[in-house]
């Protein structure tokens, strides 16, 4: 049976982040053990500058009324990583993300990060598998900095503020 990590409003501010808060569950393969992660809460790191590390074997996800502040998450996931927040289509939560960057992030599944601020792409931004989906946004600014969507079946990138690709990907 596949065990996971679930992150309550409690523990997550009890983390008292400084530098790169890093969460690992599982083994770094995705099989037999698809552990995943999810963040049930609100976990504010500082931004700029704090940096929160995912890695897992299974998913990688949040739920709609959990609220991630960060300067940058990166990690990888044997399955989807989704951090999303309230924004999910549909969603009645009100709740948004402030991510300041993605600095790299790696899945088998789909990919799927959503920011109520400016966000910049840092690091390469891809799924090791052929299916899925990449989508990014912003309701501010979305820069891409690094490459986005190797191996991906669609893509998709939304910012408020327009989309700037600062550097060829």
């Amino acid at each position: 049976a596949a065990s996971g990590l679930a992150l309550t409003n409690a523990q997550l501010q009890s983390l008292a982040p400084t530098g790169v808060t890093t969460l690992q569950i599982g083994r770094t393969s995705t099989a037999p053990d698809a552990s995943g992660i999810i963040l049930d809460g609100t976990l504010a790191l500082g931004r700029p500058g704090q940096t929160l590390a995912l890695y897992a074997a299974g998913d990688v996800s949040q739920t709609p009324f959990s609220k991630l502040t960060a300067g940058a998450v990166t990690g990888s996931a044997g399955g989807s990583f989704l951090l999303q927040g309230g924004a999910t289509a549909g969603s009645p939560y009100n709740t948004v993300n402030a991510i300041d960057s993605v600095a790299g992030v790696s899945a088998v599944g789909s990919i799927a990060v959503a920011s109520g601020t400016d966000l910049s792409v840092t690091a390469p931004v891809n799924l090791s598998g052929n299916a899925g989906m990449i989508a990014l946004t912003s309701r501010g600014q979305l820069t891409l900095n690094s490459v986005v969507g190797s191996g991906t079946e669609a893509l998709a990138l939304q910012g408020g503020g327009g989309i700037q690709q600062a550097s060829p990907v």
